[in-house]
């Protein structure tokens, strides 16, 4: 009975009523037990109602003796039909109505015993209440469906609507409670009297078998709060049952259980959970601790258990690895204990390459210890990745390389470790929080030396070539460490390609390798999708293995999608690096054996042109030289000339075979580049030759013979009538790709053989380009009648551009005269329908006639003046001519979209032709109509059809003088620029909009036209947009700077001063991601040639730093004796100085190491260092005064080396700076330690500057007594920088024998040889000796940019992102070639420098990781014990509180009102297995303030609420049921905590914090203790308090326990 939750008075008055025992209590009882029934099935709303009178009937019957007239009696109320049935099906899950489904299942039991006992007693067997239970229960398993489960349930606790059926929920604690019923008993007068056995009052044999049978079924579609439910309750009350049937049910369980594990395995983690609620649940059935246990499955022995246990160690779920852990630790110490021999071999299958040797686990009696001390290593390191912290860690990382070597010995027989608990480690690291453990545990899993470890022996290829490849797809994993240089490769893909070459060591049977490198490929082009940086990285390291055949046919097909799909969305220089990387991977590891060339072209075909594979990139010689050498060489029939030749003649007759549809599709393009592409990589190897009289004919094949079938059809294609249009289109592409293909680079050195090639070429075409024009004119003239055909009419022109604008071929004007002539007339024509065909023709006349404007601009042509002429008829520049709206003709099913691509391209080519009018006629224009026009285009037109109106408008804004009109036009044309700043048409709108908005003319302008105000407010503009999006100031200040330069421009920068300052200045501290890219370009540039993209594309192009390049490139061009840049230095000076000094005011927090405000410091001073000659006698006072306030303001060393040096230059070009330094010196206090330092190192470096002897003895006579009493200074920076310079000062007076000053400052050189035999004094000189800054560097020497921007930065501890090589100044100003231009050097000419090491203020490492082993000793590692450990820790929040058991200690805080208290109170008692935490308001444990403390301590542990009002109550209840009230508290009678002796049963009371607890509730307690003191304090906090408490209870009832085992 459950009396204490019902009201104290309703309870007395139940137990009043059933101790009734005269005539009239049966008649009493059953009128309440109907009253109660009739309340009951009304289903009431009040659940506390509810509960009472249940507990109350239950009561009733339980006290009743089961008489025949009673049971008839219940028969007739049908309390288990009528009442505990409808409750059932009406409740919900058990977290909602707990207590409610308890009260009904308790009744339901009582009912249910009676009934049956009556049954046994008369011999019935008409069980009809157990029948109907049973049945609704089974019927509850059987509808499960995993995908339906719960879906219709409500969140209240009654459905008055429900059926006679249970959830799956209450179904599960229905079968619980009657389980729970089983007891002994014995019946003489019965058959089911079985002395001694254990047998269930309300379920037989057959039914529990039925239960079981349906409960294997369901356990692999329930979820983790129903199997725990089934396997941790009902499934263990099954097994006690009927012990010799334990043996088979286990098999049985454990079956599903691997059924279940299989199936999960590729579920990312989704329900690789219910496995481990499984195991651990029946850990005592199938782990038994005892020895005597005798289990029928051993899972020790058993594959499939310890492959579970190693997915759970890397799982991410933390609950998973907490549940793999205690199996293990379980599991092995079990092992140990029982001393037993183990050995889990794996079942490998025959044929198959894994070896056997070693099994998965396995343990010996002899080498017990060497194998418990590996595996405690294991657990150690395993645990320990728990931790978040990584100082926590650390200590714990090179016992990784213990395991490895423990996985790796085979002195023993079999290694230690399997390899495959090594994988699970790694697995589990890649799981981390931490990206610095990610780093690390990939580094140490690729830097395996696997000849040596044998994890491909042991089968973990599965592994690399499937989860590894996706765990290298993380970005994090790539990032440079601060310790590494700019432009270093990342350590881990060093490792990466280290751990390639091992893999391709390891594996000595080639069908073996093949077979691995081709998963390992296969992996990688499908999966997920790739970050740029990650597939990078991983494509160099398959380039890095040594030269072997390795790829198949089939690895074609996956390098084929690799090339294609994984690269589609791919930064294009980026793009270009993975397809040289691919590419040559391909010529080292193609097996030529397997595939032939006819396998090999579509595949180089991909390859990009702009990116990669081009004519004269290094690419293209590397695969020229493979080709070469692979047909002399090779004697396999499909690589051999012959067949090589062969091929291409079938690729060419393929080509020009008839195909039925005249379109062109990209397959066609793909396959005519393949075309092209073999033809000319041949050519370049040998294997075909060019026409020339050094080749005998007779004997070689030749290109032009190849390719006189493209010649000829191009011939003929005129004259024969029935040719299918398809054919010349074949041949058309053909000539134009090959056109393209031999376009050569600008820098590329062409060698003789390529001229050869290019001219035979070209030669072959020039041929046919009569009759190609004649065709495409015939064609162009017919016109498209669909968009379906605009491919072909681009075909068309773009074989007209090429082939009128290469020199070599040249053009048949009159055929362009008359192409241009049939367009013109086309154009004229008035239409009165516009249909589809119409125009069609329409745009066909545009585009063309746009086409030969392009090529007359270009000024390709003889007599372009003819043509313009004629195209002047048409009239484009005359407003009514232009159209602004290229109507859709009607009843034309086409999308918008589609035919807004029609309507782009016709604008794009009227707009074309329009430029190229006003760039050779402007008279008669109206300026303002036609700008009128080109504002309406901007409205409709977007992207690249926008270029051609901004030139139009810049054309425009040089005739006009309207200052208004042309802000007008700027402002609309900037804004236009901006709507399209995500696309990458941006940068061609951008280039354009500075063209036109920055054009000389506008330059010009006063500075107080409104115009040049708005050109300033752009440039502002551009840089703060350059914040966001890199690059944008750069494309304005590269256009500026190259006007600035020519001629007499440079005046026109004063107006740009503001500018031109902030761009010194400019440099965001880029995210994360940017800075990634930035040195990932910068690790490819270092490539050079050698990487053909490199040859292509700037990859750097874009980055900030160019802004600074530009600009110094700009100042560096100044000269002192120019006027103009006198006017323009002093402005900028006098700028970048203002700015200085307002950054040096900031505050301290922002001015850290490496904040923006110390490098935008640093970057002003440099400039301002660079404009060092251009100080004049003028302004030198003013720069000096500067400098010194700087160095008074200045904290940062880096930049405090720049104005010493700047000191240093302007004090020895104008001496009369000196006695600004002797003042300064002399005005000093202590308080200013680091200035005196650096006017000391000025003085030091200044005397040895001085031109003539004299200079140097009047300086050292002034300086020595300046010097000298700051070498007795307090301070002992100022004291070792004192005597470091007098030390120099003195050798060099001894160098150079100045006599005047070695005899007025003898006595000097005995101080300092006294000092020298101070061994302290001597070795802090030493150290400053060993500043570069003070004894290597050379003020006037060392004056170049490369010092400036690159040297120093190394040396001062600035970050790398701001070091600029010398090679940018050059790449963007050729005139560096040309050093008298320059006012500075670029690089520097000594290498003294370059060779010192960074100074005491070198920038902190962070992350790096201790390689110091720790064999042994104490490690930070949180307490993980299996013993203390329940199986079902951790199975949800009501089966996680079995180890909390009742009986034990209460903590009662309801008097406690802070929530932080409570949360880590709550947090104390489920570490020390408290049974119940009493609150006194449960919504306490929603409030953040607790849960931070408490973590999820509330989850796992029994919580009551008891408010305060209510306590008194409660105490005297718990005070009946036996347990001792303790409080914590100092009362007159407390008794000292270190003598009280805690009873089992003890319920402790904690006060209020400032009131502790009440004296009405201490009048309650039997014992209140109080914790001694020695202190002044007169308390402790209350959640100190109980955690000493707790902890005394726990030791006390420990040592108790300890002493009953002894005993």
């Amino acid at each position: 009975m459950d009396s204490r939750k019902m009201a104290s008075s309703e309870s007395c008055l139940v137990q009043c009523i059933c101790s009734l025992t005269d005539g009239e209590a049966g008649r009493v009882k059953r009128s309440l037990i109907s009253q109660l029934c009739n309340t009951l099935r009304s289903l009431p709303e009040s659940t506390d109602t509810t509960i009472n009178n249940l507990l109350a009937l239950e009561m009733i019957i339980q006290c009743e003796d089961y008489s025949p007239n009673f049971v008839d009696f219940l028969k007739d109320e049908d309390i288990v039909g009528s009442i505990c049935i409808p409750y059932l099906c009406a409740l919900q899950s058990q977290k909602e109505s707990g207590p409610l489904l308890h009260t009904v299942c308790q009744l339901l039991v009582a009912c249910l015993t009676v009934e049956k006992v009556y049954c046994q007693k008369s011999q019935s067997c008409e069980n009809v209440g157990q029948t109907a239970v049973l049945k609704l229960c089974l019927q509850s398993l059987q509808r499960l469906s995993r995908l339906e489960q719960d879906a219709q349930e409500s969140h209240s606790s009654f459905n008055t609507s429900t059926t006679n059926s249970l959830s799956l929920t209450c179904g599960l604690d229905v079968l619980w409670y009657l389980l729970e019923s089983i007891q002994d008993f014995k019946d003489g007068n019965t058959q089911h009297n079985v002395t001694g056995a254990k047998m269930s009052v309300l379920i037989d044999s057959n039914q529990i078998q039925d239960i079981f049978s349906q409960l294997n079924r369901i356990v692999l579609k329930v979820d983790a709060a129903g199997l725990s439910k089934i396997v941790g309750s009902i499934i263990p009350k099954i097994l006690t049952v009927e012990k010799d049937l334990v043996g088979p049910r286990l098999e049985v369980l454990y079956s599903t259980i691997k059924t279940m594990h299989a199936s999960s395995k590729s579920d990312q983690d989704g329900r690789l959970d219910l496995s481990y609620i499984a195991l651990c649940a029946l850990a005592d059935y199938l782990l038994p601790v005892t020895a005597d246990s005798n289990p029928t499955i051993d899972l020790k022995t058993d594959i499939h258990f310890w492959s579970c246990l190693q997915c759970g160690i890397y799982s991410t779920d933390s609950l998973n690895r907490k549940r793999a852990m205690y199996l293990l630790k379980r599991a092995l110490d079990i092992t140990e204990k029982q001393a037993l021999d183990v050995n889990a071999a794996l079942n490998v299958n025959a044929g198959s390459n894994i070896s056997s040797k070693c099994p998965v686990f396995w343990w010996s009696q002899q080498g017990s210890t060497s194998i418990s001390d590996v595996w405690q290593d294991y657990i150690l390191l395993v645990e320990t990745l728990e931790e978040k912290q990584v100082h926590v860690i650390k200590p714990l990382m090179p016992r990784i390389q213990v395991l490895i070597r423990a996985s790796s010995n085979r002195e023993s027989g079999f290694p230690l470790l399997h390899t495959s608990w090594l994988v699970a480690v790694f697995q589990r690291t890649q799981h981390h929080d931490s990206m610095v453990i990610k780093r690390w545990g990939m580094e140490e899993l690729l830097q395996i030396d696997l000849s040596v470890c044998p994890m491909l022996e042991q089968g973990m290829g599965e592994f690399i070539c499937g989860p590894l490849v996706n765990l290298l797809k993380e970005p994090g994993l790539y990032a440079r460490p601060l310790e590494n240089a700019l432009g270093t490769i990342p350590p881990i893909a060093k490792c990466l390609q280290q751990f390639m070459q091992s893999c391709h060591r390891a594996l000595d049977v080639p069908t073996h390798k093949a077979e691995f490198f081709h998963e390992f490929l296969h992996s990688l082009a499908h999966g997920s999708s790739w970050a740029p940086a990650p597939l990078l990285f991983v494509c160099q390291a398959l380039a890095s293995i040594p030269r072997d055949f390795i790829w198949s046919l089939t690895s074609l097909a996956d390098l084929r999608n690799l090339l294609t799909n994984s690269l589609r969305t791919v930064d294009i220089y980026l793009r270009g690096a993975i397809q040289y990387f691919l590419a040559k991977s391909i010529m080292m590891h193609l097996d030529l054996t397997s595939v032939t060339i006819q396998d090999i072209a579509p595949l180089i075909a991909i390859l990009r042109a702009e990116e990669s594979l081009r004519r004269g990139t290094e690419l293209w010689s590397q695969f020229v030289q493979w080709l070469r050498n692979v047909t002399d060489s090779s004697t396999d029939a499909g690589w051999d000339k012959e067949y090589v030749l062969e091929y291409l003649e079938t690729l060419l007759a393929e080509c020009l075979k008839v195909k039925l549809d005249e379109g062109i599709d990209q397959a066609d393009i793909v396959e005519v580049t393949k075309i092209s592409r073999m033809l000319l990589l041949c050519a370049d190897a040998g294997i075909i030759q060019p026409k020339s009289p050094h080749v005998n004919q007779e004997d070689t094949v030749l290109l032009d013979g190849l390719l006189y079938p493209v010649v000829e059809t191009l011939n003929t294609i005129n004259s024969r009538a029935y040719m299918p249009i398809s054919k010349g289109h074949r041949a058309l592409q053909l000539v134009l790709c090959l056109l393209k293909e031999l376009e050569p680079l600008d820098h590329a050195a062409t060698f003789q053989r390529e001229d050869l090639i290019r001219t035979c070429v070209h030669g072959s075409i020039k041929m046919c380009s009569k009759e190609t024009l004649l065709f495409i004119q015939r064609r162009l003239e017919i016109g498209i009648s669909d968009v379906e055909s605009l491919r072909t009419l681009t075909l068309y022109l773009d074989v007209i551009s090429n082939l009128c604008g290469n020199d070599e071929i040249g053009v048949d004007i009159e055929c362009l005269a008359d192409t241009l002539t049939s367009a013109l007339s086309v154009l004229q024509r008035v239409v009165t329908q516009k249909t589809m065909a119409e125009q069609m023709q329409q745009l066909t006349a545009m585009k063309t006639l746009a086409t030969i404007c392009g090529l007359c601009a270009a000024d390709n042509l003889c007599q372009p003046k003819s043509l313009t002429a004629k195209i002047h008829v048409v009239g484009f520049l005359h407003p009514r001519k232009i159209v602004h709206c290229f109507e859709k003709p009607v009843n034309v099913n086409m999308s918008t979209i589609d035919w807004g691509r029609v309507v782009n391209q016709f604008m794009m080519g009227q707009w074309t032709c329009i430029r190229y009018l006003l760039q050779h006629d402007m008279s008669d224009i109206e300026e303002r109509v036609l700008l009128d026009h080109c504002f309406e285009a901007l409205n409709i037109l977007s992207g690249l059809p926008l270029v051609p109106v901004f030139k139009c408008i810049g054309q425009l804004l040089k005739v006009t003088s309207d200052e208004d009109l042309i802000v007008q036009a700027l402002d609309i044309v900037w804004r236009k620029t901006k709507e399209d700043m995500g696309k990458i048409v941006f940068w061609d709108l951008l280039s354009e909009f500075i063209s036109l908005a920055y054009q000389p003319k506008l330059l010009g302008l006063a500075h107080e036209s409104p115009v040049c105000s708005l050109l300033l407010q752009y440039a502002q503009e551009m840089i703060q947009l350059s914040e966001d999006k890199s690059g944008v100031a750069v494309v304005l200040l590269a256009h500026l700077c190259h006007y600035f330069r020519d001629g007499d421009n440079i005046q026109h920068a004063l107006k740009y001063t503001d500018f031109c300052v902030e761009a010194c200045m400019f440099g965001p501290i880029h995210k994360r991601n940017q800075r990634f890219y930035g040195e990932v370009a910068t690790y490819l540039e270092g490539f050079g040639k050698q990487l053909a993209v490199n040859e292509l594309i700037d990859g750097l192009s874009k980055d900030d730093s160019l802004l600074r390049v530009h600009m110094v490139n700009l100042l560096s061009k100044l000269d002192p004796l120019n006027d103009v840049h006198q006017k323009l230095s002093k402005q900028l000076l006098t700028i970048l100085m203002t700015n200085e000094l307002a950054l040096a005011k900031l505050k301290t927090y922002r001015n850290f190491q490496n904040s923006l405000t110390h490098r935008q410091k640093y970057r002003v001073v440099a400039a301002i260092l660079v404009l060092e000659p251009m100080v004049s006698q003028e302004n030198m006072q003013e720069v000096a005064d500067f400098a010194l306030e700087s160095l008074l303001a200045e904290n940062q060393p880096s930049v405090r080396c720049l104005i010493e040096w700047l000191l240093i230059r302007l004090i020895h070009r104008f001496s009369v700076l000196q006695a600004l330094i002797w003042q300064k010196i002399s005005e000093l206090a202590e308080k200013r330690p680091a200035m005196v330092c650096s006017l000391l190192c000025i003085v030091s470096h200044i005397g040895q500057l001085m031109d003539s002897r004299k200079q140097k003895e009047m300086f050292f006579t002034q300086a020595i007594p300046h010097i000298l009493p700051w070498c007795m200074s307090h301070h002992f920076n100022t004291r070792m920088y004192a005597q470091s310079a007098l030390t120099k000062m003195w050798q060099t007076c001894k160098e150079l024998d100045l006599q005047p000053v070695s005899e007025k400052y003898a006595l000097l050189e005995s101080c300092l040889e006294s000092s020298a035999e101070n061994s302290l004094i001597t070795k802090n000189i030493e150290k400053m000796q060993d500043s570069f800054f003070f004894f290597k560097f050379h003020p006037l020497r060392d004056y170049s940019l490369e010092t400036i921007f690159h040297t120093l930065p190394r040396l001062t501890g600035i970050t790398d992102d701001e070091w600029i090589l010398p090679t940018a100044f050059e790449k963007t100003d050729p005139s560096w070639s040309h050093i008298s231009e320059h006012s500075i050097r670029l690089y520097n000419p000594r290498d003294e420098l370059s060779h010192c090491v960074p100074g005491t203020w070198r920038i902190k490492v962070s992350g790096a990781v201790n390689d110091e082993e720790i064999p042994s000793g104490n490690v930070q590692k949180k307490i993980m014990p299996w013993r203390c450990t329940t199986p079902g820790d951790g199975l949800d929040e009501e089966y996680g509180q079995k180890k909390h058991r009742p009986g034990g200690l209460i903590l009662v805080a309801s008097l406690i009102d802070k929530i932080p208290n409570l949360g880590g109170l709550c947090r104390t008692c489920e570490i020390f297995g408290v049974s119940e935490f009493v609150l006194g308001n449960m919504k306490t444990t929603d409030a953040k303030s607790f849960q931070n403390l408490s973590v999820t301590a509330h989850k796992w542990i029994p919580l009551k609420e008891v408010p305060p009002y209510r306590l008194k109550v409660y105490l005297t209840e718990m005070k009946q049921q036996g347990y001792t009230l303790v409080g914590a508290e100092q009362t007159a009678n407390s008794c000292d905590l270190t003598k009280y002796d805690f009873p089992v049963q003890t319920l402790l009371v904690l006060g209020n914090e400032k009131e502790g607890i009440p004296v009405e509730i201490i009048q309650l307690l039997d014992a209140c203790v109080e914790i001694p003191q020695q202190g002044v304090i007169r308390s402790l906090n209350v959640h100190v308090s109980g955690a000493l408490l707790i902890w005394e209870y726990t030791r006390q009832q420990l040592l108790k326990i300890c002493a009953s085992n002894n005993t």
